[in-house]
């Protein structure tokens, strides 16, 4: 499915990169329901706005690395049917003599 989008996975080959997520995610998940309490946040678009407007910005800027080349870097969104297509049920089947279709068992 990856491959259909055209995405590589890349992982984390050091320990201080893995140290890096994991502290991010840490400190939201610390800090982001303190703050929903302390800022009166109730419902979904509130938090949305808090997290674009003030989490995401702060996260990158403290715990985001360059990446090394442009390989490395984020490309454009998939398109709509590109999503379906990548995501869409699949299912290998085998036709028999006759008329019928069935499930490729083995």
């Amino acid at each position: 499915m990856t491959g259909d989008l055209g995405v590589r996975m890349v992982l984390a080959s050091t320990p201080q990169a893995k140290g890096r997520v994991e502290r991010a995610h840490r400190t939201i998940k610390l800090r982001l329901p303190t703050d929903c309490l302390r800022f009166g946040i109730s419902d979904y678009d509130r938090l949305n706005e808090r997290f674009n407007g003030y989490y995401a910005p702060y996260i990158n800027a403290k715990f985001a690395f360059a990446p090394r080349g442009p390989a490395d870097r984020f490309g454009p969104a998939p398109s709509e049917a590109e999503l379906a297509r990548a995501f869409r049920r699949r299912e290998t089947r085998r036709a028999s003599g006759g008329v019928t279709f069935s499930p490729n068992e083995g």
